[in-house]
């Protein structure tokens, strides 16, 4: 019976883990989507680009936004409610992370994925923003550690997935679609493993606290 007890939890615990992780990973994909084909010509049609002289970077926190807002129904999905809730503050911790990337200078370009250090801190600012729901800073340090580390580890395997797609892909393909599939597949690793961490904290989290 025991054993029996044990298994029903871990199913569940791993459920909810896979559940934010391609979560996060489909928000990594559209917002890389986004900002490709759809970021430029929102620069172009507001007339921001006269303003900004062609350099429409700091609207890439729309993307970026809208990945967050895509984890955040995943984790509402996976507890079964506050969709709502978990979607905005999603968007606001991404959205604030990488504002924050840009202005410290550790943000590049969209090319390989996030890279490490951007990762790091929009990992943290993201835990910062779903650890609000709990209300209490314990929570808060929690998520933040479990965003800084997955967000962290998985911009850095991005990266280097993005350099293994390079040499098999180029192998079958040679054309511009091999850099639309080595970008994807960046960003799909790193929502996956910073959405597993997220998900591993905040399934504690519910646990712990009973909500």
């Amino acid at each position: 019976m025991k054993n029996e007890i044990n298994e029903i939890n871990n199913t569940k615990i791993l459920r909810f883990i896979l559940t934010v992780s391609i979560g996060f990973a489909i928000g990594g994909v559209i917002a890389y989507l986004y900002k490709i084909y759809w970021n430029p010509y929102l620069f172009y049609i507001t007339g921001l680009h006269v303003y900004f002289k062609l350099n429409y970077q700091f609207i890439d926190f729309i993307p970026f936004t809208i990945w967050g807002i895509i984890g955040g129904l995943a984790i509402g999905f996976a507890a079964n409610k506050d969709k709502k809730l978990y979607m905005l503050l999603g968007g606001i911790g991404f959205g604030i992370g990488f504002a924050i990337s840009v202005f410290f200078g550790v943000w590049s370009d969209w090319s390989s994925g996030i890279g490490g250090a951007a990762g790091i801190i929009i990992g943290i600012f993201e835990g910062i923003s779903l650890g609000l729901y709990y209300r209490n800073s314990k929570s808060i340090g929690i998520l933040t550690v479990c965003g800084a580390a997955g967000f962290g580890v998985g911009g850095i395997i991005g990266i280097l997935t993005y350099k293994v797609t390079f040499v098999i892909v180029t192998k079958i393909i040679s054309n511009e679609l091999v850099w639309l599939i080595m970008n994807l597949t960046a960003f799909i690793v790193t929502g996956l493993i910073g959405g597993a961490a997220l998900g591993y904290g905040i399934y504690y989290l519910m646990k712990l606290s009973g909500k």
